[in-house]
């Protein structure tokens, strides 16, 4: 099982931002599983010495339908045996 910590931006937008979609945590706690389970997802981004992803979510349960809403997550694992 892998750890996942977040950068204290992170926690910083991801409050402002449950208060405008205030289902997100929800939303992003199947990634966070995932992450814990080992798995990479998104797309791998090269030339980067470390093993780095990007991934966007569009939508959520609480963005409007005729808005354009999308997350963006980037998940870094350095020294990996």
């Amino acid at each position: 099982m892998a750890e996942v910590r977040f950068t204290p931006p992170f926690k910083r937008r991801l409050k402002t931002l449950t208060k405008r979609y205030r289902q997100i945590q929800i939303d992003i706690q199947p990634i966070i599983d995932q992450l814990e389970a080992g798995n990479f997802i998104g797309d791998q981004i090269s030339g980067i010495s470390c093993s780095t992803f990007n991934l966007h979510i569009l939508g959520g349960r609480d963005a409007h339908p005729t808005r354009n809403v999308q997350f963006q997550i980037m998940q870094t694992r350095c020294g990996l045996a």
